[in-house]
């Protein structure tokens, strides 16, 4: 598999293992969620891992032509634009995200569902397709 190959597939597991819950708990996922950016330390945290995570997007999309490593490029560039946020403006961050999860605690189960079944067609492509 390619690096490429690699870098879908752990996407997609990343998608299916973090939003999977939503399925079963959604309130108790949500409660997680919200503990989880509760402080601006955390937040702080959250952006620096998630700086990490689109460099590494990012270098295993160097060097490679196509469509799917110019997407996986891209998903860095955005994961890395997010992580700034979250490390430069924390607070402003949370209050976003805390309104996004009162909007969707309604449709949680649904939008769960949705996610696992994207996570799992990204681990299938990245696995097979690439």
């Amino acid at each position: 598999m390619s690096g490429i190959a690699w870098a879908v597939t752990a996407i997609g597991a990343v998608i299916v293992i973090t939003r999977g819950p939503l399925i079963f708990a959604p309130e108790a996922t949500l409660d997680f969620y919200r503990r989880l950016f509760g402080s601006v330390g955390r937040m702080r945290s959250l952006g620096v891992a998630m700086a990490g995570m689109g460099v590494a997007l990012v270098a295993t999309a160097e060097g490679t032509e196509g469509t799917a490593a110019s997407l996986v490029n891209a998903l860095g560039l955005i994961l890395g634009a997010v992580a700034i946020l979250f490390v430069a403006l924390p607070s402003v961050m949370q209050a976003f995200y805390e309104s996004m999860l009162e909007a969707i605690a309604d449709v949680a189960r649904v939008l769960g569902v949705v996610a696992v079944g994207f996570g799992l067609f990204l681990m299938w492509f990245g696995v097979t397709a690439l």
